[in-house]
């Protein structure tokens, strides 16, 4: 597991009620083994995203945000899908992942 995935904060049940006022039907929230088995070695590896200063900072990280979302994405296969937009590069990676 990575770094970030181990200090994320999970807040699933008070963000499946928040979601829930606002009419949403079904919340995935998998967890990590399921996303990432043991012998687990296939990524999705942006070029470009570890020259920038958080990449240089957090080596690896667009690495696994374009991974983890790649798979929800096939797994789900979204018609429309929301980010928030508080690390622009970020929001720009998740754009060209799904353009790709």
């Amino acid at each position: 597991k990575g770094e970030d995935l181990d200090k994320y904060p999970r807040q699933l049940e008070r963000d499946s009620e928040l979601l829930s006022i606002m009419g949403v039907d079904h919340l995935f929230a998998p967890e990590a083994d399921a996303m990432y088995g043991k012998n687990h070695v296939t990524y999705v590896d942006p070029t470009g995203f570890d020259d920038i200063a958080e990449g240089r900072s957090r080596p690896g990280h667009f690495r696994g945000v374009a991974t983890v979302v790649t798979k929800l994405f096939n797994i789900i296969q979204p018609t429309n899908a929301y980010f928030g937009q508080k690390d622009a590069a970020q929001c720009v990676l998740i754009r060209r992942v799904v353009e790709d």
